[in-house]
């Protein structure tokens, strides 16, 4: 871990085991009474300690309870998705920026993250739920937001542990139908003479099913 030394009370900078710089600052204090660490990433030591200047900026003017807080879903959301694409694969980048834009920002991006409650993150499923997205896209979202939330958190703004760790959807029915034992005779009939029909009878076997393939738009 490379440190660099700089001013007490100015924050810190240094790089992590993973290549990425980070920048950490004291803020305040929680309402726990603990002392609130502000940990800032990016891939270079430029853009990280500009970060950090920005983030020493809006306490000077603003305080910590301004400054930390009066910032909207949406606002905090496009922040966190430049970030995200520096530190996460393209691939997951791709799928995060959909969740954030089609449907997190749509449905609770005009709420500040300081008055977030439990019953706006469940907006976002309920959305969701109306258009009869699969519950393992549901799922996703929610598993999206509440990064979001949290390192939104871990940067110092407020944002109730309520809202937080509010739960997503659960495991619902499935909308898999089993085949029948006819069905799978016939499957076997015709899949018999092609090259691959040994892989037929195993997936029966072992109840495999096809990759499905993904697009990305």
């Amino acid at each position: 871990m490379e440190n660099k030394h700089r001013r007490k009370g100015s924050g810190s900078v240094y790089k992590n085991s993973r290549g990425q710089w980070v920048a950490a600052i004291e803020a305040g204090w929680t309402e726990r009474g603990t002392r609130r660490r502000l940990t800032l990433k990016a891939q270079t030591e430029t853009e990280v300690c500009a970060r950090l200047a920005e983030a020493q900026r809006r306490i000077a003017a603003e305080g910590i309870g301004a400054s930390l807080a009066s910032i909207t879903i949406k606002r905090w959301s496009d922040l966190w998705l430049a970030q995200r694409q520096q530190v996460v694969r393209p691939g997951t980048y791709v799928s995060d920026r959909s969740a954030v834009n089609r449907w997190i920002i749509p449905t609770i991006g005009h709420i500040c993250l300081d008055v977030l409650t439990p019953a706006d993150v469940r907006r976002v499923a309920s959305a969701q739920v109306k258009e009869g997205l699969a519950l393992p896209t549901m799922q996703r979202t929610h598993a999206v937001l509440g990064k979001i939330l949290a390192d939104a958190h871990a940067e110092g703004y407020q944002v109730s542990l309520r809202a937080r760790e509010t739960a997503g959807l659960g495991i619902g029915p499935s909308s898999r139908q089993a085949l029948t034992r006819d069905d799978v005779k016939r499957i076997l009939a015709v899949t018999s003479s092609r090259p691959d029909a040994s892989r037929w009878g195993a997936a029966f076997l072992a109840g495999l099913r096809p990759e499905p393939v993904r697009w990305i738009v």
